[in-house]
């Protein structure tokens, strides 16, 4: 978790965690996703230097242990959100976080002109059928999203589109070796 000069989303998240934990403190409304649901949420380890979670527990006041938590946490579960059909940022909500990925997902995670996340049906959806978003930009192309999913949320996508490109590049791969080899017999 490198960060650039001036940056301040991670310090600033820990600040908002620990004032929302504080029981008169904070600006944690009762609309909002309860702060105690976040343990909710699955926490895949990541390599974070030891000095850097020393420093951010010192900046926010909070135990080391916290800090790694709600790292691995934003890590493993924040995804992007939009406004107004334009990216808007990231954000970990526990709501968001309890749905699964597809990289041709039915839904996407907005934000409101309130402020309030939710989730916003792309299509129409059967009743039954997950409700499903993506972690990432779903344009991106099968081994760019491949890495994002697997270095940021500790998983290979699965989903029918991951499968279908997969096969696909597997029979280019097949083919431009099998010509290469018809070349060599030549």
């Amino acid at each position: 978790m490198a960060s650039k000069a001036g940056e301040s989303a991670t310090v600033r998240m820990l600040l908002r965690y620990k004032m929302a934990s504080e029981p008169r403190v904070g600006d944690w409304t009762e609309d909002k996703e309860p702060i105690g649901l976040l343990t909710s949420l699955q926490a895949n380890p990541t390599a974070v230097p030891p000095d850097q979670l020393a420093n951010l527990a010192r900046l926010s006041s909070l135990p080391a242990s916290d800090v790694a938590n709600l790292i691995y946490q934003v890590r493993t579960n924040a995804c992007e959100v939009s406004r107004h059909g334009k990216k808007a940022g990231c954000a970990l909500s526990v709501l968001m976080g309890w749905h699964n990925h597809d990289c041709l997902p039915n839904a996407q995670p907005t934000v409101d002109e309130a402020g309030h996340v939710s989730i916003k049906a792309l299509r129409d959806i059967a009743e039954g059928e997950e409700i499903k978003i993506s972690y990432i930009d779903a344009m991106q192309e099968y081994d760019e999203r491949r890495k994002t999913l697997a270095e940021h949320y500790g998983f290979e996508c699965k989903c029918d589109r991951c499968s279908l490109e997969k096969k696909e590049a597997l029979k280019r791969s097949m083919d431009l070796k099998r010509n290469y080899l018809a070349g060599q017999r030549r």
